[in-house]
């Protein structure tokens, strides 16, 4: 048994029997650690009060060496001698795309770049595809045909389109372009001096975008500048709820600042209302669920105001609730850099880059849902189809895995890929109808549907 001390107690506010309380490196290993619920254990757990401990590790089959009587809150503690162990469920292994049933490539078509850089895929309301890449933005119908391009928006940040299918591209000049669905220009509104990320369109038609340099703009269309907040950093996408509260995350390598990065929360007037002490490591969430609740992956840290720099404190999925309090987190081991929101509310992201590769999902809560891994080369792309389907791709290939981790497809070279194939997926789209998109850093744009399933087939 051992006591609660203050430092703990404030850095976890309102613990209660049950609760992850933090993880700890033992070698390079990680381990979670939780409080368990026994007969001198209250509900609710204050400074001073006795509790005892459990040890878990995603890897390791044996406990740690325990040591009695090191102290909580030690750099490499805590450890204790009384603890009990308890070892989490393995990965579930997905095998190689090329082993599933296959997807059918409908069309292919080249578009005009052979881009250095990645390209990004925004599913259109007619089943086509936006492509934006570093020659233009491209609107490509359902059956592969060009629809229109706009050269001006080349290496454009992002696309939003507004309930009546206007279109809002944040463009690489730190202007923000309006466009018709047929792809004729409506408006330009030059907003900031550095390139513009991907808009969002909120309640009463306002459009919020962040630069390059983490300012983040309001603005009524055609080119009314309602507010602007600078954070400092660079941002993420930002996300609006329906009560016109804005939310966005900022990012960056770079842990010596002048301010605190963070998650942000502002009202409809621009006005902070809380920031909560996350960072993210990659342009990546945060996911708002329709109960307001949050979910942001990143380093969790500590900021010294004095000398202006950051020291980590944990890495994982948080869940943020309405007033700023970070109510549970689910720690991954590194900060995730991929975070793709499924229908039923969960959040999946990529927890291991290495090999294997894994992707683990998270209930509202916090609690997983689905841990799998796969060995395979390349970088991933994830992207959650509206049926709950996630599509999972590494180097060439493209694997779909159901919302209970079953494999159900693949795609690969030997599918029917053209004389020249995507070498390499960079960018992932799927449509309210199930088509599928693709495209790789060769300049091929790749159109597949899903094979049936078994049942459904006509013999």
């Amino acid at each position: 048994m051992v006591h609660l001390v203050h430092d703990v107690a404030n850095a976890a506010d309102g613990l209660r029997a049950g609760d992850r309380l933090t993880f700890l490196d033992h070698g390079q290993e990680r381990w979670r650690l939780h409080i368990v619920p026994g007969p001198h254990t209250a509900a609710q757990l204050t400074t001073g009060d006795t509790i005892r401990f459990a040890f878990e590790s995603p890897a390791v089959p044996a406990p740690p060496t325990l040591a009695p009587a090191t102290p909580l809150g030690r750099e490499l503690g805590p450890a204790w001698s009384d603890s009990t162990w308890a070892r989490a469920a393995p990965w579930r292994a997905i095998p190689p795309p090329e082993s599933l049933p296959q997807a059918t490539l409908l069309w292919w078509r080249p578009v005009r770049a052979r881009w250095p850089e990645p390209v990004r895929l925004v599913p259109a309301p007619d089943d086509g595809v936006y492509v934006i890449h570093a020659e233009g933005l491209d609107a490509v119908r359902p059956d592969g045909r060009l629809r229109w391009s706009r050269r001006e928006l080349a290496g454009a940040g992002g696309v939003a389109i507004a309930p009546d299918e206007t279109l809002f591209v944040g463009g690489s000049d730190g202007t923000l372009y309006q466009l018709a669905a047929d792809g004729a220009m409506i408006a330009r509104c030059h907003v900031a001096t550095s390139a513009l990320g991907e808009p969002v369109v909120g309640g009463m038609g306002v459009v919020y975008v962040a630069d390059l340099h983490g300012v983040l703009y309001a603005v009524h269309p055609p080119c009314s500048v309602r507010w602007s907040f600078a954070t400092g950093y660079s941002g993420t996408r930002p996300v609006v709820d329906a009560g016109g509260r804005v939310v966005l995350a900022t990012w960056s390598n770079n842990g010596y600042q002048h301010r605190p990065p963070g998650v942000y929360a502002l009202d409809a007037a621009g006005r902070l209302l809380w920031r909560v002490a996350i960072e993210a490591e990659a342009p990546v969430g945060p996911v708002l669920r329709p109960d307001r609740t949050l979910l942001a992956g990143g380093l969790a840290f500590h900021w010294d105001d004095i000398n202006g720099y950051r020291r980590t404190t944990a890495s994982g999925l948080f869940g943020i609730d309405s007033t700023g309090t970070v109510r549970w987190t689910a720690l991954t081991g590194s900060a995730p850099r991929v975070l793709v929101a499924r229908a039923d509310g969960s959040v999946c992201t990529v927890t291991a880059w290495a090999e294997p590769l894994r992707l683990g999902c998270f209930t509202a809560s916090g609690r997983p849902q689905l841990q799998v891994e796969q060995r395979d080369e390349g970088r991933p792309v994830v992207a959650a189809a509206p049926t709950g389907t996630l599509l999972l791709a590494r180097g060439g290939g493209l694997t779909a895995i159901g919302p209970d981790g079953t494999p159900r497809w693949g795609y690969t070279r030997a599918s029917g890929r053209p004389e020249h194939p995507v070498a390499e997926v960079w960018a992932i789209a799927a449509t309210s109808k199930g088509r599928i998109y693709v495209a790789g850093p060769r300049g091929w744009l790749e159109s597949l549907r899903a094979p049936l399933p078994p049942a459904h087939v006509v013999h």
